[in-house]
């Protein structure tokens, strides 16, 4: 078993080698280890010269988490991360022209909650 890479798991491990499945010896424990990205897109738009593009985005879909993990995926030309960070509302963009501003405002993430 030496070759073969090894999930450990509190006092179980599983061997991903031919014929096993780590699903099945895992159990219920193989779900926590799952996390679904969900993916979504957004306009971005420079308020100071005005260059748009749609940006692609994810976070982990599940509301219990304190840290959502929150990732750019693409961003349009001219637009570059300037913080990333887990939470929408304080990752920075920056544009080509040198203007920064957060990936979604405080007013838009309100405005959705309503």
């Amino acid at each position: 078993m030496g070759s073969r890479p090894a999930t450990q798991l509190g006092a179980r491990t599983a061997f991903a080698g031919p014929g096993s499945s780590v699903r099945r010896l895992l159990g219920r424990h193989w779900k926590a280890s799952m996390a679904l990205r969900d993916r979504f897109s957004k306009k971005l738009t420079c308020p100071q010269c005005g260059n748009t593009g749609f940006a692609e985005a994810s976070e982990i879909d599940d509301a219990k988490r304190k840290h959502p993990g929150f990732s750019v995926d693409h961003l349009p030309r001219g637009f570059f991360v300037q913080r990333a960070s887990n939470h929408q509302e304080t990752c920075m963009i920056k544009c080509e022209c040198g203007r920064k501003f957060p990936f979604r405002s405080v007013a838009e993430a309100a405005a959705q909650r309503d």
